[in-house]
């Protein structure tokens, strides 16, 4: 496991260590990530097989609140705490650029936009490209449309798990990215650059 604070890496376990603690945070604005994969000095983070995020605070007692709603406005405002540095993963080894790019395109209701989308990244892509149809389509019949949309579009067409919940969309449009880049792009396409791209967007 390799835990990344602010983009900073602070503790990486040793693989046969079952148990992860960290010690105390000073008061501050935290990013957390959580990674399984493997960690050197001369490649950084590379062959991630799983990741997870969570945003967090720790007040200490007695600290003055305008400093606190400083930093708090400076979150929210999305740039961060002072001295933040985005984590950015190390590149394996070998060349990513020098493979086609996996464009993932999330569609639940219009066939008709995936062929769109299809006829527009054919004439205005430069790159190659390996297309994966994410399908999250609320009925068969509409599954079936997307199927042959895929087929006709040599795309390949990834059908979403069935224990999603789809009461509050806004939510489920999130998980279904999640899993879509956790369990499909990280474990099959490494270090190749991937590409997310939304249904109605051409």
């Amino acid at each position: 496991l390799i835990v990344v604070i602010n983009g900073l890496p602070a503790k990486i376990t040793d693989s046969a260590e079952g148990e992860l603690q960290i010690g105390e945070l000073p008061s501050g604005f935290f990013r957390v990530q959580v990674l399984l994969g493997t960690y050197s000095e001369d490649d950084g983070i590379s062959g991630v097989r799983a990741s997870s995020m969570a945003e967090c605070s720790m007040r200490a007692g007695g600290e003055p609140d305008a400093d606190w709603d400083n930093e708090r406005n400076l979150w929210d405002s999305g740039a961060g705490p002072e001295g933040f540095t985005p984590y950015v993963p190390a590149v394996g080894k070998g060349d990513p650029a020098s493979e086609p790019i996996v464009i993932m395109v999330f569609h639940c209701n219009r066939p008709d936009l995936l062929r769109l989308q299809v006829a527009a990244l054919n004439t205005f892509m430069r790159d190659k490209f390996e297309l994966l149809v994410i399908d999250d389509a609320p009925s068969p019949e509409l599954r079936e449309q997307f199927i042959a949309a895929a087929l006709e579009a040599g795309a390949e067409h990834v059908a979403t798990p069935d224990y999603f919940d789809h009461s509050n969309p806004s939510e489920v449009v999130g998980k279904v990215v999640t899993w879509a880049v956790q369990d499909i792009a990280l474990k099959r396409f490494g270090d190749r650059v991937l590409f997310l791209l939304e249904g109605d967007m051409l």
